[in-house]
C-alpha cells in the first residue's frame, strides 16, 4: 500500500521489473502474489505525500498485479478477498486487529503450503 504518490501507470511499469529482479537475484525462489487488503474507511489521504488512496485504486492495482503475475504463472492469494466487508478485522484505516491477522495468516499459509508441496 505504500506508494501511493505513484500512478497506476507507474505501478504497471515497474511491477514487470520488480519481479524481474527477483528472480534475476533469486531464480530458484518460488513466487507468490498476495493481493493488496482494502481499507477500513475506503478512502483519504496519506499525511506523507498527501497522495489520495482509496478501495478503487487499490482493486486497480490488484488487477493489474494479476494480469501481470497470471501471465508469469505466478500463483495469487487474495487477501483483498478475504478481509473485504469486515471493518471489524481492522485496528485502524490499513492495519488489522489479531482476528484479522489471523485470517491472513492462515491464506498465507495455505499458499505457501501448496506453494512448496509443488
Amino acid at each position: 500500500m505504500h506508494g501511493w504518490q505513484h500512478s497506476e501507470a507507474e505501478y504497471q511499469e515497474a511491477l514487470p521489473k520488480f519481479i524481474k529482479t527477483i528472480r534475476t537475484h533469486a531464480p530458484k525462489a518460488k513466487l507468490t502474489w498476495a493481493t493488496t487488503t482494502p481499507l477500513r474507511d475506503v478512502k483519504g489521504v496519506t499525511y506523507d505525500t498527501k497522495a489520495e488512496y482509496s478501495d478503487e485504486r487499490i482493486a486497480a492495482r490488484n488487477a493489474i498485479a494479476a494480469d501481470v503475475v497470471t501471465a508469469q504463472k505466478i500463483p495469487i492469494v487474495d487477501l483483498n478477498a478475504a478481509v473485504r466487508g469486515h471493518s471489524e478485522f481492522h485496528s485502524d484505516n490499513v492495519h488489522f486487529n489479531g482476528q484479522g491477522v489471523q485470517i491472513l495468516a492462515t491464506e498465507v499459509c495455505a499458499a505457501v503450503e501448496k506453494l512448496l508441496s509443488k
